[in-house]
């Protein structure tokens, strides 16, 4: 039985992005921005965080956090973990 993570759960929500991109998930390296990689843009980033809220059912303060703080799946999970 496989346990699906936070992790697992926002590559997910790429997986489209991903696909036209041309990107696998096993390529994404979660510790790294996603803006980086070239995997989100400012637009695209708010899109995917209206999908985060809607999966998760919670509200994202980026007003209380650092743009750091957000910019990788690793740290979006941590967000998630915590309850933003």
């Amino acid at each position: 039985m496989s346990t699906i993570t936070h992790k697992d759960s926002l590559l997910e929500l790429l997986a489209t992005r991903l696909e036209l991109l041309e990107i696998k998930k096993e390529e994404v390296d979660t510790t790294k921005s996603l803006f980086e990689q070239g995997i989100l843009d400012s637009l695209s980033f708010l899109e995917f965080a209206v999908e985060i809220e809607a999966k998760f059912d919670m509200e994202l303060d980026f007003s209380e956090l650092d743009p750091t703080e957000f910019n990788s799946i690793e740290k979006l999970s941590k967000i998630i973990e915590n309850g933003n």
